[in-house]
């Protein structure tokens, strides 16, 4: 639990933790994450990622590596856009992306309609980008809403 420590940084080596499966990070200064594949290809069996109420501008695609995350907090940063590599997290639960006032993709619509909706318009997004099918399931493991993936398509 390394929240409310004032980081402005955090070490590479921090990926070699590959049983670790909670990272609390938020209420620091973090304005950058790693982005050495290391970093996150590293963190194995990393469940929970919380980087709510930092300084956030970016994340790095290779977020998308975090295969077994299920939670991850990034409310109120100054995200401009959430990468569509974190479409391929398909344990994925809970995607807190709200606060983050510059946010254009997803774009605000989308956030308020909750984890669902972003993780359609993520996927959609990995689909457009490498044109490929990407397995759209729900949240959970159940078949996803025809009407989430429309909304997502339209946006």
């Amino acid at each position: 639990d390394l929240d409310g420590n004032r980081l402005s940084g955090l070490p590479t080596e921090l990926g070699a933790l590959e049983n670790l499966e909670q990272l609390h990070l938020h209420n620091n200064r973090l304005t950058i994450l790693p982005a050495e594949p290391r970093w996150t290809s590293g963190l194995l069996n990393l469940q929970t990622l919380t980087l709510n109420d930092n300084q956030l501008t970016c994340l790095p695609v290779q977020f998308g590596d975090l295969r077994n995350l299920v939670r991850l907090d990034l409310r109120n940063n100054h995200l401009t856009s959430i990468p569509v590599e974190l479409g391929q997290l398909t344990h994925l639960e809970s995607l807190k992306v709200d606060g983050n006032v510059d946010l254009t993709s997803p774009p605000p619509e989308v956030v308020k309609e909750g984890t669902e909706a972003v993780m359609a318009y993520l996927r959609t997004g990995l689909w457009k980008r490498y044109q490929r099918p990407i397995p759209i399931t729900a949240v959970g493991g159940s078949s996803r809403s025809h009407a989430a993936i429309r909304r997502a398509e339209r946006v």
